[in-house]
């Protein structure tokens, strides 16, 4: 099922994975001063399924993950991962970084 939303973005540096759940789009989360908005210019290019998350994300620079299915896919493969969740609103976010 392609019920996950991701956008591929270039740099100089290399590949930046912008992916949420589909349902997350268009909203803006609130944790005290702390709001994320999820816009489709950011996080959607195409429709994908966690397998193709996470062949994607193993060839990143930066990854910015939002949502159940998302996050929970790239946790299943990386279980360390669940030590950096954080949860805005209630909804998982994870940010990866590779240097």
């Amino acid at each position: 099922m392609r019920d996950i939303a991701v956008k591929v973005h270039e740099s100089e540096k290399g590949r930046i994975i912008g992916a949420c759940d589909i349902e997350l789009l268009g909203r803006s989360l609130n944790e005290g001063e702390l709001t994320v908005h999820i816009s489709e210019e950011f996080y959607f290019g195409r429709h994908a399924t966690p397998e193709e998350i996470i062949e994607l994300l193993d060839k990143c620079l930066s990854a910015n993950l939002i949502g159940k299915r998302v996050v929970g896919a790239y946790c299943k493969a990386n279980p360390d991962a669940e030590n950096h969740i954080m949860f805005v609103d209630g909804v998982p976010h994870l940010q990866i970084y590779r240097l």
